[in-house]
């Protein structure tokens, strides 16, 4: 009998990247970056979905990736952890954001010239250094981050 898991696998699309071994997730992905998908009628990210076909109780756990990778659903790159744990990981591999402070001084110095010089629009910056336009938006308006 084939498992549920293995038709997971089998039914869902990821790529095997075999330098890092993960199985980065090819589907429909959230704003946050994870993979997502809806079975049997609920919403699922995809690495949890992974770990409750696999008979794992996710009840009260967060769905943590060692690989650092959000669209990964390799069952051995995930391990169970509370919030606090999923903090200390964060910050252990150097994550943790300061306050969502994601953009060195330089950085935003950087961004607030492109800006001056209309090279680039709101969307490509943010693109360009992997933050949202709104977090553009608030360098240019000084609204989260210090002058600079």
């Amino acid at each position: 009998m084939i498992s549920t898991f293995t038709k997971f696998k089998e039914g869902y699309h990821y790529n095997l990247n075999n330098k890092t071994g993960c199985h980065e997730w090819l589907k429909c992905v959230t704003t946050e970056g994870y993979g997502y998908i809806q079975y049997q009628y609920k919403q699922y990210k995809a690495h949890r979905l992974a770990l409750i076909l696999l008979g794992v109780n996710l009840k009260d756990f967060f769905v943590c990736h060692s690989c650092d990778n959000k669209r990964c659903v390799n069952p051995n790159h995930l391990f169970l952890g509370s919030h606090q744990d999923n903090m200390d990981d964060m910050r252990q591999k150097g994550r943790h954001r300061h306050g969502g402070n994601s953009l060195s001084l330089q950085d935003r110095r950087e961004i607030l010239d492109l800006i001056n010089c209309k090279i680039y629009t709101q969307t490509q910056l943010a693109d360009i250094y992997k933050v949202s336009q709104v977090t553009i938006s608030n360098v240019k308006l000084g609204r989260t981050y210090q002058k600079v």
